[in-house]
């Protein structure tokens, strides 16, 4: 069983540290970055090179952002990041994020988690 913890928008492999929440202001591009956690063992989660990870961000009109994650870094697959565009970020409502790891690549296996209270939704006043 596995976690996923937020990280720092410009984390690296040795260069990152863990956050509780991303803030974002609706319309900018934001970067957003999980390390993986295997729960039992308190250690990094390593899954195998054909994984895929998704993220599940709800918007204002009920549905769902989806994004596919990257790797960091290909000598710590514990570590992936995301681009959210600007367009991305407009109808975001800020609160959980919910993930999905195929660690086969091909949908045969899926394990699901969720980052409660992980995007935090600034208003900018004119």
């Amino acid at each position: 069983m596995f976690a996923a913890h937020l990280l720092n928008s410009d984390a690296e492999l040795n260069t990152f540290f863990e956050i509780q929440s991303l803030e974002f202001v609706p319309g900018t591009q934001i970067v957003l970055a999980l390390k993986l956690y295997n729960v039992q063992k308190n250690l990094r989660y390593i899954p195998p090179v054909t994984s895929i990870l998704k993220i599940y961000m709800q918007k204002t009109d009920g549905t769902e952002l989806e994004k596919t994650m990257a790797i960091i870094d290909a000598d710590d697959r514990s570590m992936w990041n995301v681009t959210l565009t600007s367009a991305d970020t407009t109808d975001l409502i800020g609160g959980n994020i919910r993930f999905e790891l195929d660690p086969n690549g091909n949908g045969s296996v899926i394990e699901k988690g969720l980052i409660v209270n992980a995007l935090s939704k600034l208003s900018v006043e004119c």
